[in-house]
């Protein structure tokens, strides 16, 4: 090992000085991820392997991109004192692609922009921009279809839409066209969608894509159903109620039946089934007081009974022919649907191109189109000796298809956490960094699975309450991925100890806070009237960040590598959503003389007196 080198955990060194072999690094929060894809960078070019300029690193935000390659530069910095070797990297570094994917995209499109008949004076155009101008293309189109009068748009108008206008049918074009534009090859995505609608004659129902949907949402409703069938049977003898359980015991003996038939059976039968289940009666039982009575019969009405009920209406109502005709039924709206979305994106280019204007998408599909050229995507290839890309789990299908057109099939380090992903909203498709981590566990040629599960960020008493929350609400496959041993956070970190008052009583406080909407309204000391819902949430938090202000809780400073008095700048209040909540909050907060901002995301566009005027 490099003088230079740190000290690595095992499951570190692995990650830094694997090569030769693509890399899937499932880096959980707190793990040295960023440390671990810096120092691997540096120790192939310690080792001779490549330059820095050799190197493709994607990352998420700029803001990401800026601080990565700051750190490097510091590092090199550092060595190039002695070492000539390092000193010419650090020459190098500014020709480095060390970027957004989006900002990797937008410089090949700027090189190439003859090839794609891209005006090379070309701008992106802001979020409130291009959603204004979507709005005017699906306008103009769904104007210029009424005026044709196409019957199959005619019957989509009518099955979906609304007497208030047809604002929910631009939303389901629009929507179509943003999954489409996630998709390598938009084209054939759409296509599928409406040939999904068409089964042949003699394709089963349990082929077609959705059944599998329906196949564990069943499982998951049935799952769920046992469970409380399981504990049912266990409180029935501990509150004298033995005699319920062998409805109770009925039920589950059905339930397990209709588990063991899920994979197996065609649809007719297990349709058949599903509507054969039937609940005995609860045998009356002597002695017990009505509330027990009612506890147990609740519990099953509405778990148990109501759970299968459901599903019966909503997924096995139907023969097979009988939902086959519905499907023949519904693919002239389907392709009405699809052709209308084709429509939209093309009109939508053309407005774009008019403008010279593009968006993100845009440079995407633009740099995938360069990089089908084997010449082109050959060159590249040559150029970067490895491909490394942060956050991989918010990657989309045409990302990923980039990818594989820049890596040579055993250069692509990736590394990401499934648990952290928060932008499927934006078309981000987590499947494909689990589909990845399952083919490196099945050992098939995906290349080699490190996972980093330590963490050096938090104290011992904050992972705990972590892992013992998520273990209990993160199970598979409600919520797709478990939290299971692999997933756990394991404590790393060293903190020095302290004299003084630090979090260590109490690293976790769950405050509950109790609300009668029938109690009348009560002024406080200063004769100000009580405060509810969200207001008082507000004003307890401002409240108890005043008190650990007052009583100069310690924080260790890593920065400086010692403990002093907590700061309002360490304090942060994180929300599900802002809008209506944000200004309440900052209110409480000045009330109590707390300096605090609110990020928010409205913009000019989104108020009330803009959206009025558009």
């Amino acid at each position: 090992m490099s003088g230079k080198e740190t000290n690595y955990s095992p499951d570190q060194a692995t990650a830094v000085r694997t090569w030769g072999d693509n890399l899937l690094v499932a880096a959980a929060a707190g793990s040295g991820k960023t440390f671990t894809l810096i120092e691997r960078i540096l120790h192939n070019i310690r080792e001779g392997r490549c330059r820095i300029d050799e190197l493709m690193v994607a990352t998420f935000t700029n803001a990401a991109a800026a601080e990565m390659r700051t750190r490097i530069e510091k590092k090199l910095a550092v060595e190039a004192a002695g070492d000539p070797a390092m000193a010419a990297q650090l020459v190098r570094l500014p020709g480095a692609s060390i970027s957004t994917l989006h900002a990797f995209c937008q410089a090949l499109v700027r090189q190439n922009f003859a090839a794609l008949d891209v005006d090379p004076r070309f701008r992106l155009g802001s979020e409130q921009e291009m959603a204004l101008l979507k709005d005017r293309v699906v306008t103009d189109l769904f104007e210029a279809e009424y005026e044709a009068g196409n019957p199959d748009f005619l019957q989509f108008v009518w099955q979906y839409g609304d007497d208030r206008g047809d604002e929910s049918l631009h939303a389901i074009v629009l929507r179509l066209h943003e999954l489409a534009r996630s998709q390598a090859d938009p084209e054939s995505w759409l296509a599928s969608l409406a040939d999904d609608f068409a089964p042949a004659p003699a394709e089963s129902l349990t082929a077609l894509p959705w059944y599998e949907e329906i196949r564990g949402e069943a499982r998951r409703t049935l799952l769920r159903v046992r469970d409380c069938l399981t504990y049912l049977m266990a409180q029935a003898p501990k509150l004298d109620c033995d005699a319920y359980v062998p409805a109770f015991e009925n039920d589950a003996a059905q339930i397990d039946d209709l588990l063991a038939r899920l994979n197996k059976e065609p649809y007719d039968e297990l349709r058949q089934a599903f509507l054969s289940v039937s609940f005995q009666n609860q045998k009356a039982v002597k002695g017990v007081d009505e509330a027990t009575k009612k506890f147990f019969q609740k519990l099953r009405d509405n778990e148990v009974k109501k759970g299968i009920k459901r599903l019966q209406a909503d997924y096995f109502a139907a023969t097979e022919a009988e939902v086959r005709q519905d499907l023949l039924a519904a693919a002239p709206v389907m392709r009405a649907v699809t052709g209308l979305t084709r429509l939209f994106s093309e009109a939508f280019q053309q407005a774009k191109k008019k403008k010279s204007v593009l968006d993100f998408n845009d440079l995407e599909h633009f740099a995938l189109r360069l990089l089908k050229d084997d010449e082109f995507a050959r060159t590249l290839r040559t150029r970067y000796r490895e491909v490394m890309v942060d956050e991989y789990q918010d990657t989309n299908g045409v990302q990923e298809a980039i990818l594989q057109r820049l890596a040579n099939g055993h250069n692509l380090f990736t590394v990401g956490d499934i648990k952290q992903s928060i932008y499927r909203f934006r078309m981000a498709d987590p499947n494909l960094f689990r589909q990845k981590q399952a083919a490196c566990l099945a050992a098939k040629p995906a290349g080699k699975l490190v996972s980093l599960t330590e963490n050096y960020r938090s104290r011992p008493g904050i992972l705990a309450a972590v892992n013992f929350l998520f273990s209990q609400v993160m199970t598979a496959p409600e919520m797709e991925i478990g939290y299971g041993p692999s997933e756990a956070l394991y404590a790393k970190g060293v903190f020095p100890e302290t004299t003084g008052p630090d979090f260590a009583p109490a690293p976790v406080e769950v405050a509950l806070l109790e609300e009668n909407a029938d109690a009348p309204a009560v002024e406080d000391d200063e004769g100000e009237e009580g405060l509810s819902g969200f207001a008082a949430e507000a004003a307890w938090i401002a409240g108890r960040l005043r008190d650990l202000y007052d009583s100069r809780v310690q924080v260790f400073d890593k920065d400086a590598e010692a403990y002093r008095p907590v700061r309002w700048r360490d304090m942060a209040v994180l929300l599900r959503a802002v809008r209506g909540k944000a200004q309440i909050l900052l209110e409480a907060l000045q009330a109590r003389g707390i300096p605090a901002y609110a990020t928010v995301d409205a913009g000019y566009f989104e108020e009330i007196e803009v959206k009025r005027m558009l």
